[in-house]
């Protein structure tokens, strides 16, 4: 039987080398909901800071990172009737999300002032994403994923350590963890799995993706692909991943000399 109210608390830290590093905090209550479905209410603080390139930033004309504080306010329905949660074998699952906050950026003492002259410091951020998964049996031991995936930030002055994150494991295989800036994207995954026991399948892949930003600084688009082969694994100490993908993008060719190898461990409690 499921708690009717869940409680999270969140922390999130991304750090990318020298440049920037966000930090998110967030607090949520769930609610499920009559059936399969579930609501979920948060709010949250996340700080974007630049790193120690800050000084060479500054001699852009235009600069592509900023320091924000963005204090947001937002809400997710799911919508869940997977067999299992873990392996499912058939069953949707739907996550839809909105959030919209209010953006500061801080001016930073190693950049010079002017460069704020034609910002305007406060603003209201919005963002909404969605997340659909459809498992269809192919036989007794065997099911078909079919995955969609978009997001779009909307706000006048974004810069592109404010942006959503794409490549890896668990976004767009065949790249290295979050190799994509993105303020709009759709991706779509298809996969075949073969489960070899009830919990451990092998399985074949492949992803698409579009996406875009536009910021002060510049203008980006790109339909970059992935596709390959992996297993799932699981053990007393929990689930393995291992994925060999190859990927092709607007600035880096297909071939076997491009090629990735993913790991993932996850852990039940």
């Amino acid at each position: 039987m499921r708690t009717p109210l869940e409680l999270q608390v969140n922390f999130n830290l991304l750090k990318q080398d020298s440049t920037f590093f966000n930090l998110t905090q967030q607090l949520s209550l769930g609610y499920a909901l009559s059936g399969y479905g579930k609501i979920q209410f948060r709010t949250g603080l996340r700080n974007s800071r630049l790193g120690n390139a800050a000084a060479a930033i500054d001699t852009l004309p235009v600069p592509i990172f900023a320091d924000s504080r963005l204090v947001f306010y937002g809400a997710n329905y799911t919508w869940n009737n997977l067999d299992d949660i873990f392996y499912p074998l058939k069953g949707f699952q739907v996550l839809i999300s909105a959030e919209a906050g209010n953006k500061r950026i801080l001016k930073n003492p190693l950049l010079q002032p002017d460069l704020y002259d034609s910002l305007p410091l406060a603003s209201v951020q919005f963002a909404v994403q969605a997340d659909i998964r459809k498992f269809t049996p192919v036989s007794q031991r065997s099911t078909l994923l079919t995955q969609v995936r978009v997001g779009k930030l909307v706000n006048q002055n974004l810069f592109g350590n404010e942006l959503y994150r794409l490549g890896g494991l668990t976004s767009l295989r065949g790249f290295n963890e979050n190799a994509f800036f993105a303020s709009d994207f759709a991706s779509g995954t298809i996969e075949y799995r073969y489960f070899v026991e009830p919990d451990s399948y092998l399985f074949l892949f492949y992803d698409q993706a579009w996406l875009k930003y536009n910021l002060r600084s510049g203008y980006y688009e790109d339909g970059p692909f992935g596709m390959g082969t992996g297993m799932s694994l699981s053990t007393n100490a929990g689930i393995f991943s291992f994925v060999y993908a190859l990927g092709q993008s607007k600035d880096r060719p297909f071939g076997l000399n491009y090629s990735k190898i993913h790991f993932g461990y996850t852990t039940r409690f």
